[in-house]
């Protein structure tokens, strides 16, 4: 299925001087021909602000494509695996991945640095990535160049490039990275529900899923949910707070361990969806910060931006931030770190009101 030559978008390529870098032959791809110039002896990829299908996808492409050119590479996430989604896909697609946090990054010993699915602003102290290929805005260039583009998945781009350089998705491998390249393209195109989707990701999505492996697909669409998901969606519903319109909505779960702190982004998610609500922010306290998602389907409500005001980002309709809360220690007790969220809850709410009711 040969779809390279339809697509639209236009990527935004920059080298370290400025110049545009595109190669003649690949034109939908063009840093392949860079990436293939790379010392590709030892590659550290890193796959974004946070975990997620669509940077996992994206890694494991760029995995790919560094082992075509005879090399290999390690990927790095930043985060931490707490939504179940996430941990299926490292079960099933057999993600051998790392954290960034477990890694002595003063003295590297990669030969090439390359971040999809990120800006560079997110890397380690130090650390400066020879190439960025990413769907975000664009941040601080790569050494060797950039392709960013305005796009509904990350996962997309890096199909355009895993065609370039020739991967075969015939095999057992390659139906991996197509299984990858969907769920990545499904879950940050919202099912193509977000704006940003783009024929790029249709004719991804639509090869892929040709040749994706499907039990493996199946498995992920239907990841198991653990029972205090349903508790704590009744909990939030309860302890939520509406704007006068009753379109905008903040909910607060109090309290959570960090490995249930996956649920806020899907309660985010799922509470947008209820008829009547554009907007939604959840808030919980996990140890020591205040971590909150976020949803819109209003168009004039940029999340990304209201994300950055406190440490966080997304994109235009989805984003989240972790905030270090004061007065809070390990010998802080419940009913302290109650007290504290609630008055910190009370007070993002009306901000929360205040800009949605700005945006609209």
């Amino acid at each position: 299925m040969e779809t390279t030559n339809q697509l639209t978008a236009s990527p935004l390529v920059l080298s370290s001087s400025n110049k545009v870098s595109e190669t003649k032959s690949n034109s939908r791809a063009p840093l392949l021909d860079v990436i293939q110039e790379l010392n590709l002896s030892d590659v550290a990829i890193f796959t974004g602000a946070g975990v997620d299908p669509d940077g996992l996808a994206c890694g494991l492409v760029m995995k790919a494509i560094v082992e075509k050119f005879g090399g290999k590479a390690d990927i790095f996430y930043r985060g931490t695996f707490n939504r179940p989604q996430n941990k299926t896909v490292r079960e099933i697609l057999g993600l051998n991945v790392k954290s960034y946090a477990d890694q002595d990054w003063k003295n590297p010993h990669y030969t090439a640095i390359i971040s999809v699915d990120g800006p560079g602003e997110i890397l380690p102290k130090g650390i400066s990535p020879c190439i960025i290929i990413d769907h975000h805005k664009v941040g601080k260039p790569g050494t060797e160049g950039n392709d960013v583009r305005q796009n509904g998945s990350c996962a997309s781009i890096l199909w355009e490039y895993a065609m370039a350089a020739e991967i075969d998705f015939s095999t057992d491998a390659g139906a991996i990275l197509a299984t990858a390249i969907c769920i990545g393209i499904s879950t940050d195109t919202n099912n193509f529900k977000e704006e940003a989707s783009t024929k790029l990701d249709s004719d991804a999505y639509a090869f892929c899923l040709n040749h994706k492996d499907y039990a493996s697909f199946l498995s992920i669409l239907n990841y198991p949910k653990p029972p205090y998901y349903n508790d704590m969606y009744c909990y939030g519903w309860e302890n939520k707070l509406k704007s006068e319109t009753g379109t905008v909505l903040v909910s607060g779960l109090g309290p959570i361990s960090e490995g249930r702190s996956g649920v806020i982004s899907d309660l985010a998610e799922k509470y947008c969806e209820t008829d009547g609500i554009n907007t939604t922010m959840v808030l919980a306290l996990v140890k020591d910060e205040m971590v909150g998602s976020m949803r819109s389907s209003n168009p004039s409500h940029d999340v990304n931006e209201y994300m950055k005001g406190f440490g966080g980002g997304g994109k235009r309709g989805a984003g989240a931030f972790r905030m270090k809360l004061p007065g809070i220690t390990d010998g802080t007790d419940e009913e302290d770190r109650q007290r504290i969220f609630d008055a910190y809850f009370a007070i993002m709410a009306k901000k929360t009101f205040s800009f949605a009711s700005d945006e609209s």
